[in-house]
């Protein structure tokens, strides 16, 4: 999947930085927001293979940006529906993660990262 572009929705900056940083060493191409509005809006003329998606936002959650996603019909809106979706979140309950895929998130890893990479 070298090559192909992952969006990266995060409001900490140094998260942000620090996934951008490794997707790049290993070719990737990143877009990066920090709002669910801005996401959207990137989701609406961009088209990347991949999204990784905080569920901790400041204007809405990323469990109703992929519930978002999931219910568009690919051509009346401007998402994909299929695109896949990660969730990355310090949310680390049983209940967050059902709820993640609940949602329509492919899968639903938690944070911490280790502390030396966003040192």
């Amino acid at each position: 999947m070298a090559g192909s572009t992952v969006l990266v929705i995060d409001d900490e900056p140094r998260i942000v930085e620090f996934l951008t940083e490794n997707l790049r060493d290993d070719d990737f191409s990143v877009l990066a927001a920090g709002t669910g509005a801005e996401a959207l809006e990137l989701l609406g003329r961009a088209r990347p293979d991949l999204v990784l998606l905080d569920v901790v936002l400041p204007d809405m959650s990323g469990y109703d940006i992929c519930r978002t996603v999931r219910s568009g019909d690919g051509v009346n809106d401007p998402w994909d529906p299929d695109l896949p979706i990660i969730m990355l979140s310090a949310k680390a309950e049983h209940t967050d993660r059902v709820r993640g895929l609940t949602r329509g998130a492919d899968d639903y890893v938690t944070k911490p990262l280790p502390p030396s990479s966003v040192a």
